[in-house]
């Protein structure tokens, strides 16, 4: 919540720049008392960053609740799924509180035209087996059909790259090997498709 009574909150498509409804999710903007007032020394910084009304554009996905906001992640952390932003976090608790699942990271890639898809990776608990079809099943109760993971593929292990921070999962290798999934599945239909007999 804002500490400020002063504080203006808005959420905007961070793409068109237009005014969201409230409960709908796109990037937090917002003015306060406490808000700094320029990037020093660094006028095209500061124009990108807060506008004619001096609303700070701060970089997160959020919805507004009320008088209140809820963050939901990173822009540049969020996912595109159905035309929305999307936090993969959201789609990662479900999976996560499913019995035998260690660890999920989601990515978002694109089946060739069309649009966007989430894709799952899942790292199983030490001895447990996890289903597929089973973590779906529980997407599909829990969250939009346009949220549910195409696929979830069990993992030994995420990519991991080491940052000044510490370890780091590599969104760019999951996304690569997502792609490489959906694109062989589609080749095994194509080939399927192609040996129907005719006539």
């Amino acid at each position: 919540m804002p500490v400020s009574s002063q504080a203006r909150l808005a959420v905007r498509d961070p793409q068109t720049g237009n005014t969201l409804p409230s409960g709908a999710s796109g990037e937090l903007w917002i003015h306060a008392p406490s808000r700094f007032i320029e990037y020093l020394e660094d006028p095209a910084a500061t124009e990108r960053a807060i506008d004619a009304d001096g609303m700070f554009r701060t970089g997160d996905l959020a919805r507004l609740a009320g008088t209140d906001f809820v963050y939901e992640a990173r822009i540049g952390d969020a996912i595109r799924l159905g035309g929305f932003l999307v936090s993969p976090e959201e789609i990662e608790a479900v999976i996560q509180a499913q019995p035998g699942v260690a660890a999920v990271q989601v990515v978002a890639v694109s089946r060739g035209m069309a649009d966007p898809v989430p894709v799952a990776f899942v790292q199983p608990a030490a001895g447990a087996e996890v289903d597929e079809a089973s973590l779906r099943a529980r997407c599909l109760e829990q969250l939009a059909r346009f949220k549910v993971p195409e696929r979830i593929v069990v993992v030994e292990s995420f990519p991991i790259i080491e940052s000044p921070n510490g370890p780091k999962v590599q969104k760019l290798r999951l996304r690569e090997m997502a792609q490489a999934i959906l694109r062989e599945e589609r080749q095994d239909q194509h080939d399927a498709f192609v040996q129907l007999p005719q006539g």
